[in-house]
């Protein structure tokens, strides 16, 4: 059934995070990762652009964690024996992930080491 409002579909989408928080491991270690790096952040006076990548790379590791969470989550529903093409489509959605999670790690990394050498 459709959300009636912006308000129902917010409701919705906070529920989907509080669960994933609370069910899911991985996104649990990305939130504790991503509190560290934003105090790294903060003490290291990261630029304001900066500042964006973080945003925007937190947001996609988030996004992609969901996704790939709902996708293991009806795969497993729809066809809860082995299946080769169900197999590929979860290990496409971890990749999806791990290409955000690169993202963010390198250029965390890049900050605290340009803050280390200069």
């Amino acid at each position: 059934m459709k959300n009636a409002t912006f308000g129902a579909s917010f409701r919705t989408a906070f529920k989907g995070i509080v669960y994933a928080a609370l069910h899911e491991k991985n996104f649990r270690y990305y939130l504790y990762n991503f509190t560290a790096a934003f105090l790294i952040n903060l003490i290291v006076g990261a630029s304001l652009g900066f500042h964006l990548f973080y945003m925007i790379t937190v947001a996609g590791v988030c996004s992609a964690e969901c996704m790939n969470t709902a996708i293991e989550y009806m795969a497993d529903f729809v066809c809860p024996e082995f299946n080769k093409i169900i197999g590929a489509l979860k290990d496409m959605a971890a990749a999806a992930v791990l290409w955000w999670g690169l993202a963010f790690y390198i250029g965390e990394g890049a900050l605290v080491i340009k803050w280390l050498l200069f």
